[in-house]
């Protein structure tokens, strides 16, 4: 066994039907190794030429050599800005298992090394532990067994040991800049989506993707971009110095050279000659234990595996980039798409690509800090950001709600989102008196508040200094307060803690007080549907609910009779009633809905869609005609909410469709809706391609108007026709991310287009006049 590059340990194996301990031996399970199942790699040895699959992940194992563990201990927090997030359990070693494809025998174990007693970085040796991986070889292989122990015991100490001159294998510090496309993989979800890396050294640039999760790095942060919900957000936690630059062989050591036959997630891939390195990487990601792919002839980084740190048979995640290559400074980067401006997360690409500690983000109205420490930096965050109206705050284990307090004191921005993320929250009973002391001032601008306790797994603990059974929810309700206007609660939950959130002389309480509160969801991780008892207690809180301040409770179901899926409404006030046979009814129901949730609300037209365009077309004026514009809402759509509030519900957008459109609303929340606006969508246009009134299309705008002279034909039988000029979150001309520039510039042309239509049909109409006038004459005269 070899840990330090210098010096090794000679070994014996003994096989054992227990997993009894002894002094210098370490002890392994068979049936956790050939449970192992995670294989994301297998390679030929240049050497011998013998193929080997690797395995990686984690193993219990028990016992000490020479009284060093090889355990796998988390970092500190706050080691080298690692996060609280690392967690793993007692007696666990991270393995990579060197399997020979061919006589099925176990010749390595590489054991990553944790870093204990985790110096500062200064003092780390590049090739030396603490960090990096010690190495087991047997030398004739060991047959696995399906069952049983084995022990790996001290024999003596030995000098013969490769690699002993310990700066023969280095990496690169910091690696070469380049770039590299391909997939990133798990196993256990059989889940295979694109990935990028490209590196941007001289620019302190970075941009690193996996399926839909985008991070752009720079000098000071990097915003994390997520093109499923279209949100983008910015962290000061991990620069491109924390995310790049700790890619070295302080904490990597060498592990040979491997000719890559095959990857997991790549098919008929070519083989590649690479430089293996094994340990850890601390980056934005957190801990980061992995193998690590560098190509020989290029120096390019191509990949890497990743082991999780709790034992299971198949964990672990790839990367891998089958097309790389070296970086031009700038010109790479700019190439990428999306950008970060296409993202929505800058105007223009200087203020990524040339950020300054002190910048300015006008752009942008959402941020999420991880792991806040100082209560205070939230000053400089609302400084960059003037217009943030959204905060989020992430945790890796559990938050103290008087830190919490404390935060809140801090916040000066007009915030009207916020969230936190966390394990759970601590009980406050203990200090009770003093919870709302700590407040200085209330909050009256929060409207939308979400706690996310799913980051841990566990049921919750109660140590409720007062006994309390539901403390975690007294807890919560009692720091809603604080936030007088709230309008939206969502809770996240694991469905083994949605019980502890059910009582409802809380819930009561909470809507009693907080007189604005019109929704409260609770949301499971997995489906509670099965549990009878569950589901009739969650029904029981509904009715109760139903009779406080006049509050209309349903589930989330549509016929309101079946919690079957993870969301459960406990106050719902839905934009439509469902099942809407009545337009009047519904326009007007989501009228008050959007003053509610918004505190302003466009001009609707009270009336059916048939109603909009005859009043829209049918002044005798010209100029008093106005194009339609139907806005299609979906309140469970993730970008509904930012659409209205910053562009549909703006004073400069209302302004300008009161004097230039009739504006027709319907709501798709309900599917029993959405299908009645398909009837009355091919009522109007019949002879039409038909439109995709989906929640992934949402929020929608569609401009009306009278069917073009230059597109009339026999066919046709529609007065109308219409275009889709917007739809989730793309302008449809141009493509381009939405802004209330751009939107105002799409309403204007568009108006321009209904404009001259109505003036060439009004011509069309005079000609055609005309020409009637004077085949009357004729007809008179030949008559006389």
């Amino acid at each position: 066994m070899q840990r330090v590059p210098s010096s090794c340990i000679e070994i014996t194996v003994k096989l054992t039907d227990n997993g009894s301990t002894t002094d210098n031996c370490l002890t392994y399970d068979w049936s956790q190794i050939t449970n192992l199942t995670t294989n994301y790699t297998a390679y030929i040895e240049p050497n011998t030429n013998q193929t080997y699959d690797v395995h990686i992940g984690a193993l219990t194992v028990l016992g000490t050599m020479d009284n060093y563990s090889l355990n796998y201990v988390c970092p500190p927090m706050g080691y080298n800005g690692v996060g609280s997030g690392c967690r793993t359990e007692p007696n666990t070693q991270l393995v990579v298992l060197q399997v020979n494809a061919f006589d099925g025998k176990l010749y390595i174990i590489d054991i990553i090394l944790s870093g204990v007693p985790f110096p500062s970085s200064q003092d780390l040796k590049e090739n030396q532990p603490p960090f990096g991986k010690a190495r087991i070889t047997f030398n004739l292989g060991v047959a696995l067994q399906p069952t049983g122990y084995f022990q790996i015991c001290k024999n003596k100490t030995s000098e013969q040991c490769p690699n002993q001159n310990i700066s023969t294998h280095k990496l690169p510090h910091p690696l070469p800049s380049n770039y590299g496309y391909g997939i990133f993989g798990i196993q256990e979800f059989n889940l295979i989506t694109n990935s990028t890396w490209i590196m941007d050294d001289p620019n302190q640039l970075l941009i690193v993707t996996a399926g839909t999760n985008y991070y752009y790095f720079n000098a000071t942060g990097f915003f994390y971009y997520d093109s499923n919900s279209k949100t983008c957000t910015w962290s000061a936690t991990c620069n491109y110095v924390c995310e790049a630059y700790n890619y070295d062989s302080r904490f990597l050591d060498y592990a040979g050279e491997w000719m890559i036959t095959k990857k997991w997630g790549n098919e008929g891939m070519e083989p590649v000659n690479a430089q293996i390195w094994i340990g850890n990487a601390i980056d934005a990601a957190g801990v980061f234990p992995i193998v690590m792919f560098i190509g020989k002839e290029t120096g390019h980084y191509i990949g890497l595996d990743k082991l999780d740190l709790i034992p299971s048979p198949k964990m672990g995640a790839t990367y891998w980039f089958t097309d790389h290559g070296d970086t031009i400074p700038r010109v790479s980067i700019k190439a990428f798409n999306p950008s970060v401006v296409k993202a929505g997360c800058v105007t223009k690409l200087s203020d990524w690509t040339e950020l300054a500690s002190a910048s300015i983000f006008t752009n942008i109205i959402s941020v999420t800090l991880i792991n806040l420490q100082h209560v205070n930096q939230i000053n400089e965050f609302q400084r960059c950001f003037p217009n943030l109206i959204c905060l989020s705050l992430c945790y890796n284990n559990e938050i103290d709600v008087h830190r919490l307090c404390k935060i809140f004191n801090h916040i000066q921005n007009p915030i009207k989102c916020f969230e936190i993320h966390c394990d759970y929250i601590l009980c406050s009973h203990r200090h009770t008196s003093h919870f709302f002391s700590k407040i200085n001032n209330l909050n009256f601008t929060i409207e939308y508040f979400l706690l996310d306790m799913t980051h841990g797994s566990m049921t919750w603990r109660n140590n409720c200094s007062q006994y309390h059974k539901t403390c975690v929810l007294m807890t919560t309700t009692d720091f809603i307060q604080i936030m007088p206007n709230i309008r939206y609660v969502h809770l996240i939950v694991n469905n083994i803690n949605i019980d502890k959130l059910l009582d409802i002389n809380n819930w009561k309480g909470l809507v009693m007080r907080c007189h604005h509160l019109e929704k409260i969801t609770l949301k499971t991780n997995k489906s509670i549907s099965q549990d009878t008892q569950l589901t009739e207690n969650i029904l029981k809180i509904q009715q109760e609910l139903s009779n406080v301040n006049d509050v209309d409770v349903s589930s989330d179901d549509d016929d309101g009779s079946d919690i079957s899926n993870y969301d459960i409404d406990l106050i719902d006030h839905s934009p439509f009633p469902n099942d809407c046979q009545n337009e009047v009814q519904g326009i007007e129901f989501l009228c008050q809905y959007f003053m509610h949730r918004y505190n302003a609300c466009p001009t609707f037209l009270i009336g059916s869609l048939e109603e909009a365009c005859q009043e829209a077309f049918s002044s005798i004026i010209i100029k008093e005609r106005r194009p339609v514009l139907v806005y299609i809402h979906h309140d469970k759509n993730l970008l509904t909410n930012r659409f209205c509030w910053n562009i549909l519900c703006s004073e400069m957008i209302i302004d300008y469709l009161l004097e230039n459109y009739i504006v027709w609303p319907w709501d798709i929340t309900f599917e029993s809706n959405r299908n009645i606006l398909i009837k009355i969508w091919n009522k109007i246009f019949p002879s039409q391609t038909s439109i995709d009134f989906s929640l992934e299309q949402c929020p929608m705008l569609i401009g009306i108007m009278r069917e073009s002279l230059y597109k009339k034909d026999s066919s046709s039988t529609s007065e109308y026709e219409f275009t889709v000029l917007f739809k989730n979150e793309t302008l449809t001309s141009t493509e381009e991310t939405f802004s209330l520039k751009s939107i105002l510039n799409e309403l204007s042309i568009f108006k321009e287009e209904c404009d001259d239509n109505e003036q060439a049909l009004s011509f069309d109409l005079i000609k055609k006049l005309i020409f009637l006038g004077k085949l009357l004459l004729k007809y008179a005269n030949i008559s006389h």
